[in-house]
């Protein structure tokens, strides 16, 4: 009996120990695993706000430990701070709540509204001239219309106006009485119509231009119609032609408008000359003679009372010019003849030709103007309901804008 509990004994000895061991291990391991992180004091908003840098945003992040029990990797830390983002910018998918193909989250776990995060100030930026999202009016090139006043019958030049948008003036190439069309080039409407007191009777206004100080000048100076005073063999024999300047009414002006008359004289004989073109920049004025060989002829600069000689210079021209004009930055000159419905593209300081633009064919390609930016061009030609076309200048004719656009 004695022996029997001995035995007993002994495996009840044994088995305790071993459980007494088990339970020490257990424990051991629950000791590591229910270890709690220590939780980094957070700084309040206001100190916090103080020292973060000017460029970037705050966030707080509060650390949630995982309680495991098998080993992970060391994840990498959260950083506090993110590169400011431009409020401008378009919204990403970064900035939605819901992530793109990521696992799906637990649907026990309740939903956590999340941290407001708080932006610094954002640097001043400079003010925009303009605004990069408006819309541009859409420019129509080709043909835009006739003239559809039955008194235009000889359109012979062609000027824009440097007041109001979308507004011509011109004028019939005869009668003694001038009388000066202002019209709207999109549709060819007549807006008004005027008469210039004080210039007197002219022959043959051959030409019109707008000038830098916002004054328009008219070219009595054609003699292209034999017969006319004794003409003999169709040659010029104008004695002196004339030039008439006045100030740009208002828009929709009726009655006469005040004008000046200047006589001029050609420094080389009679010419007939149906183009006047004037630097948009130094005012000077060109004259440009109708012939086989064309010649350009410098005008007084400014012109004065009494007579005014124009200059011969050593610039020749192609046959038979109607018409010229000055790039609005007066770095070219675009030059309209009567044997090519091209506009012919001229270097401002050397007058030697550098291009040419295709154009609709005309009966007569009488007019040209440069519209308002310096991008565009009106043509224009002869006869009742005679048509206006619009080309586009090429890239490197068009007009540098000395204050760029930001748009």
């Amino acid at each position: 009996m004695e022996s029997s509990r001995r035995w007993w004994i002994r495996p009840a000895s044994g088995t305790v120990l071993g459980l007494v061991v088990v339970t020490l291990l257990v424990s051991a391991a629950l000791g590591r695993a229910t270890v709690q992180p220590i939780e980094p004091t957070a700084l309040p908003p206001a100190a916090a706000r103080s020292v973060a840098p000017a460029d970037v945003e705050l966030v707080d992040v509060v650390p949630t430990p995982e309680v495991s029990t098998t080993p992970t990797p060391t994840p990498t830390p959260v950083a506090t701070t993110t590169p400011r983002v431009d409020p401008t910018a378009a919204p990403s998918d970064e900035d939605h709540d819901e992530d793109d193909g990521g696992e799906a989250r637990d649907r026990s776990e309740p939903k956590q509204k999340p941290k407001q995060k708080l932006q610094s100030r954002p640097r001043s930026t400079p003010t925009a001239t303009c605004r990069p999202n408006s819309v541009r009016p859409v420019v129509k090139i080709g043909w835009l219309g006739n003239l559809r006043d039955a008194r235009i019958d000889e359109s012979s030049g062609l000027t824009m106006s440097t007041r109001h948008a979308d507004l011509a003036y011109t004028m019939n190439d005869e009668g003694e009485s001038p009388q000066i069309f202002a019209i709207q080039p999109s549709t060819g409407r007549t807006v008004s119509a005027f008469d210039l007191r004080g210039a007197g009777d002219l022959r043959d206004p051959e030409a019109i231009r707008s000038d830098l100080r916002g004054r328009i000048w008219l070219a009595d100076t054609g003699d292209g119609h034999p017969g006319k005073s004794g003409k003999k063999n169709g040659q010029p024999d104008r004695k002196h032609v004339t030039i008439v300047v006045f100030d740009e009414p208002e828009r929709g002006r009726r009655g006469a408008v005040p004008s000046r008359r200047y006589t001029v004289n050609f420094s080389n004989g009679p010419h007939n000359a149906e183009a006047l073109a004037i630097h948009p920049t130094t005012g000077q004025a060109f004259l440009i003679s109708n012939a086989k060989v064309g010649r350009v002829y410098r005008l007084p600069n400014p012109l004065r009372p009494g007579r005014n000689v124009a200059r011969a210079t050593a610039h020749l021209m192609p046959s038979f010019v109607t018409d010229a004009t000055f790039t609005t930055d007066g770095r070219f000159v675009l030059v309209r003849t009567m044997g090519s419905s091209a506009v012919l593209i001229f270097d401002a300081k050397s007058w030697k030709r550098v291009g040419s633009i295709p154009a609709p064919r005309m009966d007569k390609g009488e007019s040209i103007a440069v519209e308002r930016g310096g991008s565009t061009a009106i043509l224009g030609s002869e006869g009742r309901r005679s048509p206006l076309v619009r080309v586009a200048l090429p890239a490197s004719v068009k007009t540098a804008s000395p204050a760029k656009s930001r748009c």
